[in-house]
């Protein structure tokens, strides 16, 4: 029994060392995200090249979310949407203020791992502070090359989303929605 409470103490300790770490912009949800509906490589991507892409890819998630909040500052959105996006919009401690102050810490080796310790493609767990994992490696095993750009903006949305308070439901429709709108959206080439 005293090795369950203390394992216990160990896990909640963890926990909260990791959302204290978090806690400047708002919250912190499971912890990790996976791609959602991604083709699969016939080949997997070498991890240099899926880290390249996923660098690059920023730029997909200032432009998507930067558009998204000029809707929702435009009041164009319906309800459910405006309920959504105002957890990530609204007020000092939003999505776009994460992006600036938060990088992504691409795992090349590996998976990144949730609170729980589960393999996942991405999390804010276990990181150092204004830090969050994604891995090329993992994505690269996952996702035909050219979607990694799209799909990993979408997970990092998934992951910043988190960072300023979504529940774990909520990054994921957020996440969905990204991948069907960058989709549908004229892109720029990726810069180098």
């Amino acid at each position: 029994m005293l090795k369950i409470f203390f394992s216990i103490a160990v896990i909640m300790t963890s926990i909260s060392s990791s959302a204290h770490k978090l806690l400047e912009f708002g919250g912190v949800s499971g912890g990790g995200g996976n791609v959602i509906s991604a083709t699969p490589p016939v080949a997997p991507t070498d991890s240099e090249t899926a880290e390249e892409l996923i660098k690059k890819s920023r730029q997909f998630v200032n432009l998507y979310l930067g558009q998204k909040s000029e809707k929702f500052q435009a009041n164009q959105m319906n309800d459910q949407e405006h309920i959504l996006y105002s957890k990530i919009f609204a007020g000092p401690k939003n999505i776009l203020n994460a992006v600036e102050k938060i990088s992504p810490d691409i795992e090349d080796d590996g998976p990144c791992y949730d609170y729980e310790n589960k393999p996942v493609d991405a999390s804010i767990a276990n990181r150092p502070k204004n830090k969050f994992c994604i891995s090329a490696h993992s994505i690269s095993q996952k996702v035909d090359h050219q979607e990694i750009p799209i799909q990993s903006a979408a997970l990092m949305i998934h992951e910043y989303s988190e960072i300023v308070g979504t529940t774990e439901e909520e990054a994921v429709t957020l996440q969905t929605q990204a991948i069907e709108e960058l989709k549908q959206m004229d892109l720029p080439p990726l810069e180098h």
